[in-house]
């Protein structure tokens, strides 16, 4: 589950992963949120993670799928719906992401931890955008 202001009203939203979708929850800015919205993309959501990844001041996501091993990329739109960009193989049953400036460049980049069965690393998906 992540957190960010999704459609820009100034009050945050959830993204919740599942079996095969993740799901926006409008906030209601005081405590409370709105039905959530499926955004049907792969056949098991494992994590997620929020940053602007491509720099255009709106939130996107990082959602892992443990059973491609891989990480799609889903630039936010400013309304609560996400554009699918780019998807990278990052090894086995990706579970744990984290966003961060790894490498001093200004831009968040992404680390995935692949723990199990023979990928057992950490991949770095190094922003090269904006």
């Amino acid at each position: 589950m992540v957190t960010a202001d999704f459609d820009g009203d100034g009050i945050l939203d959830l993204a919740v992963g599942g079996n095969g979708y993740f799901v926006t929850l409008k906030g209601n800015g005081d405590g409370t949120f709105q039905t959530g919205v499926n955004h049907t993309i792969f056949s098991e959501t494992m994590s997620l993670a929020v940053a602007d990844f491509n720099g255009d001041g709106l939130p996107d996501l990082a959602v892992s799928d443990s059973i491609c091993g891989a990480v799609t990329f889903m630039l936010g739109t400013g309304n609560e719906d996400f554009q699918q960009i780019d998807s990278y193989a990052v090894g086995y049953s990706p579970g744990i992401m984290a966003v961060g400036d790894f490498d001093g460049h200004g831009k968040p980049s992404l680390a995935v931890a692949s723990p199990y069965g023979a990928s057992n690393n950490v991949t770095i998906l190094r922003n090269t955008t904006r």
